[in-house]
This record gives structure tokens, C-alpha cells and sequence, in this order.
């Protein structure tokens, strides 16, 4: 054989064993990935499938019928994702069981002091971005003791509080503003600023996550549990005042996302307190 005819060989060689070093290092490296991470369980993400206003409207039978909740079909039972990302005040009377069945695991919770998205917002994106939920529900009690702090004691929060309330600044400023002029009943004064706080983390959260929403993947509605009939649906009614930075009652009742849901359950939607017969 002649010398150029071994070069040919020996080059022929060395690329075969190249290719047999690579493919004996990928079934190593896959082998070890396999038995030593075999512990390790996927993350439950939801995938595309339950429409967000389905979700919605079991929230709604949950809460108006809380004795005999609705049966939760598809919600989270198949792959035990989490259909709902709660950012919710810390205020216990904000109980899981309001807006969906005991026993489910299709709640992902994050909570704080007025339901704030800015000092939470990785925990949110959790949720939103990596499980998947198809909403995500802002939620306050019409009884927020943070807010009333607010209005009557704000010197006496712990300095650590006010840092984590400084955010709310924002939204309340053109109110607080108002009533050195015109002051109202305080009730009325704690209604608004809640309401506008919710308001404020709908916002935050739409421009945050505004691919999910216009994709149609994700849905914000912002809410009040209302703790003490200031709407006058009943005690411990979940009163929804946004959705996707929609807020007039009119938006509400028309929005896309709750076409295929009984009027009978959207008689809780929008702020305006009804009138008395």
C-alpha cells in the first residue's frame, strides 16, 4: 500500500473512533443524567387546553356557593398544575377556600401586605411565566388593616412597613391629594384606596406580562373580598373590579373572556355599590 494510500486509512481511523468517543460520551453523560437526577420531579406547568374563563367561572360558582362547591373537571386534576396565581393581601380572612374548592392544588399563592406585585414579583413570575397559569387573580379584603393604617395611624408602622408600602404612594397620591381639599367619610376613603390599589398591580402586572395576555394566555383580574358587604352582594363576596385593565361594570359584563358564563354569576362584577329598593 502505498503512503498516501495509510494516510487515507489512519485519517479514516481517527475519524471513526472521534465519532465513537462522542456517541460513548453521550450515552454516559445521559446515563448519569438519568440515575442520578432520577429523584428529581418535573415542574406541573399547566398546559393549553382549559380556557381562562373557565377557570374564572368556577372561581365565581366557588364563592357564591362556597356549601357546594362546583366539581373542578379539568382544573389542575390531570397533571396537578396550579390554574391560578393568587396574589392576595396577607389578611387571613383571604382564605383559599373563597375562590376554589378545599383539597385542590390548583391555587399557586403568593402573599404579602396589600397584595403588592413590585416586592414580589419573582414569586409572580414563578407562577406566570414557569407554571403557567392560565390567570392571574389580585385580591384584597374590603377590610384591609393596611390600608386603614394608612388613612389614621401611618406613624405608628414599624419603619420596615413603610419601606414595603412606598409603592403605594403612587397609586394613592392624586386621592390623598384630594382630600385636603375635599375630605371624605373615611368607609368611602378605605373603598377607593383599595380599589385603586388593586387597580395599581393590574397595571403593573399587565405591562409586566403583556405577551402572555396578547397571546390570550393570561388573564389579570383584579378583586375584592368583600369582608363587610360594602358592595351589598352579601358578606364574603368575591367582587371582580378589573379585568386585564378593564373596570367599568359595562367592560366587565362584556368581556370576551366571560362570554360563555351565566349572568346569574356576574352579578358581582364592577365597584358601583347597588341602590337600595
Amino acid at each position: 500500500m502505498s503512503l498516501q494510500g495509510l494516510k487515507q486509512t489512519s485519517a479514516q481511523s481517527d475519524a471513526m473512533n472521534t465519532k465513537c468517543i462522542t456517541a460513548l460520551t453521550c450515552c454516559l453523560v445521559l446515563a448519569f443524567l438519568q440515575s442520578g437526577f432520577a429523584w428529581m420531579s418535573p415542574v406541573p406547568k399547566h398546559r393549553v387546553g382549559t380556557p381562562p374563563g373557565e377557570v374564572i367561572k368556577t372561581i365565581l360558582q366557588t364563592n357564591l356557593n362556597p356549601a357546594h362547591p362546583p366539581k373542578l373537571a379539568n382544573l389542575g386534576v390531570r397533571n396537578k398544575a396550579p390554574q391560578i396565581t393568587w396574589l392576595a393581601d396577607s389578611d387571613p380572612a383571604l382564605s383559599p377556600e373563597a375562590i376554589l374548592p378545599s383539597g385542590t392544588r390548583s391555587i399557586y399563592s403568593v402573599r404579602n401586605i396589600a397584595n403588592q406585585l413590585t416586592t414580589v414579583a419573582g414569586s409572580v413570575d414563578y407562577g406566570v411565566l414557569i407554571l403557567h397559569t392560565p390567570v392571574l387573580l389580585i385580591s384584597a379584603t374590603s377590610t384591609s388593616d393596611t390600608i386603614m393604617s394608612l388613612l389614621k395611624q401611618p406613624e405608628e408602622l414599624p419603619e420596615s412597613t413603610k419601606q414595603e408600602l412606598h409603592h403605594l404612594f403612587t397609586p394613592f397620591k392624586t386621592l390623598i391629594t384630594a382630600q385636603t381639599k375635599n375630605p371624605l367619610p373615611l368607609a368611602l376613603q378605605q373603598k377607593l384606596l383599595i380599589e385603586q390599589n388593586i387597580d395599581y398591580q393590574v397595571e403593573l402586572a399587565i405591562k409586566r406580562y403583556k405577551e402572555r395576555i396578547r397571546a390570550g394566555r393570561l388573564v389579570v383580574v383584579g378583586s375584592v373580598l368583600d369582608t363587610n358587604n360594602t358592595y351589598r352582594h352579601g358578606p364574603n363576596r368575591l367582587i371582580i373590579i378589573n379585568i386585564n385593565g378593564k373596570t367599568s361594570e359595562r367592560q366587565l359584563k362584556r368581556s370576551r373572556v366571560l362570554k360563555n358564563i351565566p349572568q346569574a354569576l356576574l352579578r358581582t362584577m364592577g365597584r358601583e355599590i347597588p341602590k337600595q329598593p
